[in-house]
């Protein structure tokens, strides 16, 4: 989570990098889930984090109906 106010000449190579490397560290699965986000609104946190949260739930919902169907099967 960046809290960003300012945006910097390296701010978008910083991001993408950041971005990358949540990728890669998913894609290895050893260290969990990870994401990568950027708050320009302090304001919103609570509202983005908590969009943020209801996003994994679904995807947990939808990876363990998944799994629940191919047990049966």
């Amino acid at each position: 989570l960046e809290i960003k106010g300012r945006q910097y000449a390296d701010t978008e190579a910083k991001h993408e990098a950041a971005q990358r490397w949540v990728a890669a560290v998913n894609h290895w699965g050893r260290l969990g889930e990870w994401a990568f986000h950027v708050c320009r609104d302090p304001q919103a946190l609570e509202r983005e984090l908590a969009a943020l949260i209801a996003a994994r739930r679904a995807r947990i919902g939808e990876t363990a109906a998944l799994v629940r169907e191919q047990a049966e099967t």
